[in-house]
């Protein structure tokens, strides 16, 4: 489970893949945190593996039929230095209204 969290605002409707604006949730606040914008992938309550080499930025994934109830929605976030990050969604797991992987340079 992750302790970072991020505003996610779908430019379409949750239960459509598209893309996303995230901004992450930051204490003490940043004045440099800008939102930054990903993909957003609909899939099923199973393991992912999200990456870099496909999604450089990151991704934001939305299990089918779990989708978050407003907008925008506060979601985890998993930040990654490796190239890949395997993470679980759906209810039963740490995201059950889905999760954000951002990928970190350092």
């Amino acid at each position: 489970m992750t302790n970072k969290q991020a505003w996610v605002t779908p430019l379409q409707g949750w239960p459509e893949d598209g893309l996303a604006n995230v901004l992450e949730l930051k204490y003490p606040p940043d004045p440099v945190n800008q939102p930054v914008m990903t993909p957003l992938d609909n899939t099923d309550k199973q393991d992912q593996t999200v990456k870099k080499s496909e999604h450089p930025i990151g991704l934001v994934l939305i299990p089918n039929g779990n989708e978050p109830g407003e907008l925008p929605s506060v979601l985890p976030l998993i930040n990654v230095l490796e190239n890949q990050k395997e993470v679980q969604i759906g209810s039963g797991t740490d995201n059950p209204n889905g999760v954000v992987v951002l990928f970190k340079s350092s």
